[in-house]
């Protein structure tokens, strides 16, 4: 066999191996951007879910802080009418 032919046949064999790999690579793509849709669709939906507790927890840490500042002032009123 010459030299030339064992070129073209490692040739043929690479290209067979990376013509095979495009080809899985691109019946699987569709998948793997499905899955990637989905993921981020749930990751979007915990951000949201997850935005919407932070909200909730920093108006009640304001509540909060406003109803310890009234209680302060009670207690000082309480103090000062006490002396």
């Amino acid at each position: 066999m010459s030299l030339f032919v064992s070129y073209a046949i490692v040739l043929s064999q690479e290209l067979f191996v990376l013509f095979k790999y495009d080809l899985s690579e691109l019946c699987t793509l569709p998948l793997v951007q499905d899955k990637l849709e989905k993921q981020h669709a749930s990751n979007h939906r915990t951000v949201s879910e997850l935005e919407t507790k932070l909200a909730q927890a920093e108006a009640f840490n304001e509540a909060m802080q406003k109803y310890v500042r009234e209680i302060e002032q009670a207690n000082d009123d309480l103090e000062r009418a006490k002396r």
